[in-house]
């Protein structure tokens, strides 16, 4: 007997590890798994109840909507950073985006995915966040260190794993970066000294349901 339903949205790429360790903690919880994605390998995953492939990644919003309004979906997971871009960068409406985004208002929609989004939001909330700018150009990258100082990381606002982080501690460094770069804007962000950690949470429904600190 299904304890719920969820959908789960994605493109994995090599990563199709992730969604069959998902779907199956999610079979063993008691639901049922439906997948959307465009990657043809997750077919072969027996945890999955109902498979809709998508031919192009662009249409995965849009089917992944479609879906959502069939059938009542007790959880809803994008499995994937750029399957979230998709999403957010879609001509999908702002309420159409929420029905599929881990966020509940459209002015949480822009810190989705983006190093800039987050550091604006942290700001305003009044979090404390290393001191940043936000560069358009080279020009602008060697106008705002005046603003944060080195040593200093250049970021790319839509980036994992560590890709597009450049850290800089002179001149010659922040040329060489700019000089690299491609994809515009970039955070520029104070580098500081101290401990890492991490803070994972899990909520439903703008619900805290668990959490971890390590």
């Amino acid at each position: 007997m299904n304890s719920g339903r969820a959908l789960l949205v994605g493109d994995f790429g090599n990563h199709y590890m992730i969604v069959f360790e998902t779907a199956s903690l999610l079979k063993r919880a008691g639901f049922a798994v439906d997948l959307v994605t465009n990657n043809p390998v997750s077919r072969k995953l027996t945890s999955i109840d109902h498979f809709v492939f998508v031919d192009n990644a662009d249409d995965l919003p849009r089917v992944a909507l479609e879906r959502s309004r069939e059938t009542t979906y007790d959880l809803i997971s994008i499995m994937d950073d750029f399957a979230l871009m998709g999403i957010v960068r879609s001509n999908l409406s702002d309420e159409e985006k929420l029905a599929l985004l881990p966020v509940v208002a459209p002015m949480d929609i822009r810190h989705i995915g983006s190093k800039i989004g987050l550091s604006m939001v942290l700001q305003q909330a009044g979090v404390r966040t290393p001191k940043f700018a936000v560069a358009h150009d080279k020009t602008e990258l060697n106008e705002k260190i005046e603003e944060v100082g080195f040593p200093a990381f250049v970021k790319i606002d839509f980036s994992g794993a560590g890709d597009g982080t450049f850290e800089c501690n002179s001149r010659t460094e922040l040329d060489a970066v700019g000089n690299d770069i491609h994809i515009w804007p970039v955070l520029v962000q104070e580098k500081i000294e101290g401990y890492e950690v991490d803070l994972s949470a899990f909520y439903q429904n703008a619900e805290l349901v668990f959490f971890s600190y390590s």
